[in-house]
């Protein structure tokens, strides 16, 4: 039972902290609530860049040990003040059903920021 109480205080810490950052380059993340096994769910990262550092994007699910990242985003000289990518994930065909959280990193030179996005294998 102990370990059950870490592990909920530890996600519900990351979620506190999760909501309490203010973005100096990220806008949002759009990630599928709902998938089924065998699926490919895409997770959309909108960045409004701001100066010269590069910026790299991983999205993973490490329950499922899922990962994707992206190469080097180079904003410098970009017009456009804002940027998406979109990383897909495949859900193992294995997977079983239920909560899965979906961990959104974004890196740049000087920062880094996590966020987590919930979804629901059905």
């Amino acid at each position: 039972m102990r370990v059950e109480y870490l592990f909920l205080f530890a996600i519900l810490s990351l979620i506190a902290i999760d909501s309490s950052i203010t973005d100096r380059f990220l806008d949002s993340i759009r990630v599928s609530g709902n998938a089924n096994a065998g699926d490919t769910i895409p997770v959309t990262v909108i960045l409004k860049p701001e100066g010269e550092e590069d910026i790299s994007i991983s999205a993973s699910i490490p329950e499922l040990g899922v990962f994707w990242k992206t190469g080097t985003i180079d904003p410098f000289g970009r017009e456009r003040t804002k940027l998406s990518r979109t990383l897909f994930l495949d859900i193992p065909y294995y997977a079983e059903r239920g909560e899965y959280l979906v961990r959104v990193v974004v890196n740049s030179e000087n920062e880094k920021r996590i966020k987590h996005r919930w979804i629901s294998v059905q």
